[in-house]
């Protein structure tokens, strides 16, 4: 378990590295940032992301300041600066390939506007740009497929605004062989898609899509697509207000869900719910959401291949 913490001043006081018993087994302190410009190390910023390297042995952590260390379990290893602070812009969610060589992040500048994707060799410190915002279309998210080679990514505007819809597309690490993967307008005219999770053998990737609603965007459907022939299934779900995460295992999905209480009620209920390989759907967990919490639920669907 990774966690940060920061002095009153928000700047970054240390990263703690603890075992599962809550014993802390790694200490990361005192970090610094060469400045853009001729001066004495300044501390980074205070921690944005922190992910784990996919041996274990290395944390990946991004800085409000954009910048991104390599930090060893190994207190005789050397903490890596993999990306020194970068001015007025600021890095999203970095996340290591599965192979643990690149690193993929979005660099944001002007105020969420201008979003690129990019990716990092973490060996020779070379970053390439694979997306850059263009039209009023950005990047909005990303995941690596399984063989750390092809990354997935969400473009588009703002939902109701003049670019209509987030799409789904893949690429290469190296920029090559773009492909849309799936147009949110063929679910509405307005549309995103949205918690993209590509299958451990990088067949098939599933996702849910959110429309307008009157109190912002709402859960439209989740669905599971073949990555070779784009044939996809919607899967069917109770009524729900909101898709809040989605993982694949051995036996199908395991959808994180808000749902919505009975008609004219303004409570509802957080499930975890299982779709199984057959389609069979269960709740595995559920807890109510406190009442008065604003609550607008869709229709369930039944799964259907477009």
């Amino acid at each position: 378990m990774l966690l940060s913490s920061a002095a009153p001043d928000r700047q970054i006081d240390e990263v703690l590295i603890l075992a599962s018993d809550g014993e802390t087994v790694g200490r990361l302190a005192n970090l610094e940032v060469v400045p853009a410009t001729p001066g004495p190390p300044q501390p980074v910023s205070v921690a944005e992301a922190i992910d784990w390297s996919p041996q274990g042995d290395r944390a990946l952590v991004s800085f409000r300041n954009g910048a991104i260390f390599a930090l060893p379990l190994n207190d005789d290893a050397d903490q890596m600066e993999l990306i020194g602070r970068v001015g007025a812009g600021t890095v999203v969610n970095p996340a290591w390939s599965p192979t643990g060589e690149r690193v993929g992040f979005i660099s944001v500048t002007d105020s969420q506007r201008a979003r690129s994707l990019s990716v990092l060799d973490v060996n020779s410190h070379r970053v390439d740009t694979l997306i850059v915002p263009t039209d009023g279309r950005f990047v909005v998210d990303f995941a690596w497929m399984p063989d750390g080679n092809t990354l997935l990514f969400t473009e588009g505007g703002e939902l109701g605004g003049a670019v209509g819809g987030i799409d789904l597309w893949r690429i290469d690490a190296d920029g090559a062989n773009r492909e849309l993967v799936v147009s949110a307008g063929t679910v509405a005219p307005v549309a995103r898609v949205t918690n993209v999770r590509p299958s451990s053998d990088g067949r098939s990737v599933a996702y849910s899509v959110q429309i307008p609603g009157p109190d912002g965007p709402r859960a439209d459907s989740v669905w599971v697509r073949d990555l070779e022939s784009h044939l996809g299934f919607k899967i069917a779900l109770p009524s729900v207000d909101s898709v809040d995460d989605i993982w694949w295992t051995d036996q199908g999905l395991v959808i994180a869900v808000t749902t919505q209480g009975n008609p004219g009620e303004r409570t509802g209920a957080q499930e975890l719910l299982e779709v199984r390989h057959d389609g069979q759907v269960r709740v595995l967990w559920a807890a109510p959401v406190p009442a008065g919490t604003p609550i607008s639920g869709t229709p369930a669907a039944t799964p259907q291949p477009i």
